[in-house]
């Protein structure tokens, strides 16, 4: 990252793509959130098999990768993309593995419980080692999935005896079939088209149905420097760009919760459009000093240390920062400068909240 922002120009135009050797030819993007062609260079992650710009869009404040590679091209460049999230409980049986497995899960089944039903039909999209495929079962689900990876959704559609279908979401046709709910757990990151993936899953969902997405949060990373961009995420979220493509694509988010590192968690319903209100957008100027000071703090606060101690993830990593539902969450999408207090009453705040 330039370390001056003043030493910026002003925002760049998509331009011709760059040529990655003589493999692929990337393809330049605009924002698929504000349909913004205007963008500030954030970082190059320069490999030895690849080249990665990541920009800031200076409408909206989305993170993301342009130019971009599609699917086929990310396996072209590094036939091992795909396994760069495979579950280590997938590729290993030890207690560490599993345990890893099953904390992921309890981060996430506070906010999907209460709105599963006895009975209900559930996709869930990247399945991976089937730990929410498998509590879905238990608290009398129907749950279905699906994993880009043909041998973890063989391996786990055994062990599990639930449907896992085996391939790209992007490529795979329902006939038909509809879902109470769809659950996303870091992987909108991963798709191409986002906001036409949402869109998608809108169409799958039954009257009433909800879908729940958890992604990094690029405000407030959790890993080092050197790995928050890397070539399996195209898109890096924010809570209010995430909210953002979330209307976008038709949903009325019910509920958020922010860590104090790593992710956001949304709960969404789909909704009629002149029910939305629009939420704010998140300056670009503020998305890059937050990542600049991320880039400070991770050395300076030992986070290098404790966010692979699971006590002290657990604790310092993984406490809520935001929890946000109903009426509060949508005065915050709305309004910038409300930041809600511990017992919920609201207060006037700046724009940038303390970290």
């Amino acid at each position: 990252m330039r370390d001056d922002l003043d030493a910026l120009a002003g925002p760049r135009r998509l331009g011709p793509p760059a040529r990655f050797g003589h493999v692929v030819m990337p393809t330049p993007r605009s924002c698929p959130i504000c349909i913004a062609a205007e963008f500030i260079d954030v970082e190059r992650v320069i490999a030895s098999t690849h080249t990665l710009d990541i920009v800031v869009c200076t409408g909206c404040g989305l993170v993301y990768v342009n130019p971009m590679l599609t699917n086929a091209e990310k396996d072209a460049v590094c036939p091992a993309v795909r396994q760069l999230h495979r579950s280590r409980a997938f590729e290993k049986t030890d207690d560490s593995a599993l345990a890893h497995a099953q904390r992921r899960l309890q981060r996430c089944i506070d906010l999907i419980t209460p709105h599963v039903r006895a009975g209900a039909e559930v996709l869930e999209i990247g399945s991976g080692d089937g730990a929410m495929l498998r509590f879905l079962k238990d608290i009398g689900a129907r749950p279905t999935g699906i994993d880009i990876d043909a041998a973890s959704a063989a391996s786990m559609r055994e062990a599990i005896g639930v449907p896992i279908l085996a391939g790209a979401f992007e490529d795979i046709e329902f006939h038909g079939k509809k879902f109470d709910a769809v659950v996303l757990v870091h992987l909108i990151e991963h798709f191409f088209e986002p906001v036409a993936m949402l869109r998608r899953i809108r169409d799958l969902l039954k009257p009433g149905g909800w879908v729940f997405v958890e992604t990094p949060n690029i405000m407030r990373p959790k890993v080092g420097p050197r790995r928050v961009f890397s070539l399996a995420h195209n898109y890096h979220f924010s809570p209010r760009t995430l909210a953002l493509a979330f209307h976008k694509a038709g949903f009325a988010c019910t509920a958020l919760r922010e860590f104090r590192r790593d992710s956001i968690q949304i709960v969404a319903h789909a909704a009629a459009d002149a029910a939305l209100p629009l939420p704010m957008v998140e300056p670009w100027q503020e998305v890059i000093a937050a990542i600049k000071r991320y880039q400070r703090r991770y050395l300076t606060t030992g986070q290098f240390i404790w966010r692979k101690l699971p006590w002290f993830k657990e604790r310092l990593m993984y406490q809520p920062r935001r929890m946000l539902s109903g009426m509060q969450l949508r005065d915050w999408l709305v309004n910038p400068r409300i930041r809600f207090k511990p017992d919920g009453a609201p207060a006037l705040v700046r724009a940038q909240l303390a970290s």
